[in-house]
Formats: C-alpha cells, sequence, structure tokens
C-alpha cells in the first residue's frame, strides 16, 4: 500500500475562523461516555453513533465541516486497510489536509463469504478516531482502557443436551471421511467423527438461527472436546458470523 503525502495548505492570511471553530467544538464537547460494551474481550468503548451526535451538534453551531478523502486502500490476509484525510472548513476559509487516519476492517472471513460494510466500517471507525484526535475530546475517565489482569477469559458452556444429528439433513448420511474439515489452518490434533460432523454442518448453515441453534443442542460434544478444537470450532462460527457463539439453553 502506497502512503501519499500531501502538503498541507492554508490560506496565506491563514485560516483563523476555522481555528477558532475546533476551539468551540473542544469547548462544547466535554467528554463522551463509553456507552459500548465489548463482550467477548470485556471492556468498554466510545460508540461512533453517540460520538457523532455531540459533535456535529456543535460543529452545526460553530459552522464548522469536516470533509473525509480516501486516498488509498488495500486488502492484506482477509482486513480491509483505508487512509483517509480530512479538510476543515469554514464559511470562506478551509484548511485541506487537516489530517490523516487510517481504519481497518475484516473485509473477507474464512468461510469465503465477505463483508459488504467493510468500507463503511472502516470509514465510521477513522472518522471518530480523528474527530476524538482533533477536538481533544476525553471520554469516561474512571474507565480508562487497559489491560486488565482480573478478567476471566470466556468460559466454556456446561453441558446441556446430547449430540442428537439433524435427520432433516441429507448430509447426515455422509460417511465421516465426505465431512472432513477445510484444508484452511487444519488443527493439530485430529477430529473425530462427530465433531468432524458437527464442523461441516456448522460451516454449512445457511444462516445464524440454524447455526445457533446446532451449538446450544451440542454443548455436550463442545464440553467433551479439548481446548483447542473447542476454540477452533468457536473461531468458526464467530469468523462466519462476526459475533461469538451463544449461551447454550439451560446455562
Amino acid at each position: 500500500m502506497s502512503d501519499i503525502v500531501r502538503p498541507i495548505f492554508v490560506p496565506p492570511e491563514g485560516a483563523p475562523k476555522v481555528a477558532q471553530a475546533i476551539v468551540g467544538v473542544m469547548r462544547e464537547v466535554e467528554e463522551v461516555p463509553k456507552s459500548g460494551t465489548n463482550k467477548e474481550h470485556k471492556y468498554r468503548f466510545v460508540e461512533a453513533t453517540v460520538l457523532m451526535a455531540h459533535v456535529q451538534d456543535a460543529m452545526v453551531k460553530h459552522k464548522l465541516v469536516l470533509s473525509p478523502r480516501e486516498i488509498s486502500r488495500a486488502v492484506i490476509g482477509g482486513i480491509l486497510i483505508m487512509k483517509y484525510e480530512f479538510d476543515a472548513y469554514c464559511e470562506e476559509q478551509a484548511v485541506i489536509n487537516i489530517g490523516s487516519y487510517s481504519a481497518a476492517c475484516r473485509f473477507q472471513f474464512r468461510a469465503g463469504s465477505y463483508d459488504d460494510k467493510a468500507t463503511a466500517k472502516a470509514l465510521t471507525s477513522a472518522l471518530k478516531q480523528y474527530s476524538i484526535a482533533l477536538f481533544k475530546i476525553p471520554s469516561d475517565v474512571a474507565d480508562i482502557e487497559r489491560d486488565r489482569d482480573d478478567f476471566e477469559p470466556p468460559k466454556r458452556p456446561p453441558p446441556t443436551e446430547p449430540f442428537a444429528p439433524r435427520h432433516d439433513d441429507p448430509r447426515d448420511d455422509l460417511p465421516p471421511e465426505a465431512m472432513a474439515p477445510q484444508a484452511d489452518e487444519p488443527p493439530d490434533e485430529p477430529l473425530d467423527g462427530d465433531l468432524r460432523a458437527f464442523r461441516h454442518r456448522l460451516r454449512a448453515a445457511v444462516n445464524r438461527s440454524d447455526a445457533d441453534r446446532l451449538w446450544r443442542a451440542n454443548a455436550v460434544l463442545l464440553n467433551g472436546c479439548s481446548d483447542q478444537i473447542y476454540n477452533l470450532l468457536r473461531d468458526d462460527y464467530q469468523d462466519r458470523w462476526d459475533v461469538a457463539p451463544p449461551e447454550p439453553q439451560g446455562a
């Protein structure tokens, strides 16, 4: 990915209105709460929609416009990386390339599907983070994101229902050899017949509801496998649907 360097353009007489507008927004937006929660990694974060609601009102009040321009993009290892430059306008004055920011978003999943909203997510992330940097917006001081030693890793679900094949699926009659996992990142530990069949059905689920039912119905099978196999199956689910697997029924 080429890194394009552009000069910062400011009128010869300067752009005092732009500077005054930025300072005005800084005065208006004193703090934004961390209203979002990442349950997987157990931390709180500033939601883009909440931040933009605060910033937009202040920018309208001070007649400031912040316009992003995409200058490069690349896909590396299934991750979309986009770089933006931002231009600031206030009435008849402007600062071209007042700053830049890069954002990354998962674009391709292991199952072969693509996220058609990846570009929008990257733009939202870049605009959010650059706005926080430009306007020096603090978040909850008492909840600064940091490594936490008191958080436990996600626990494996307790057993609920025994493994039961779905007889309405014609693939249930196939031998285990026909249900071997795909060749991408094979586990060091071999999968037995039931686990191979479960992984095959999990990858073949046509919608998330079917995947959720399959995951909950096979809690005993998941609880009985090794940590390595469990993490592999958990990654299969999360890479396909971009969320963590559901908790089993009755847990």
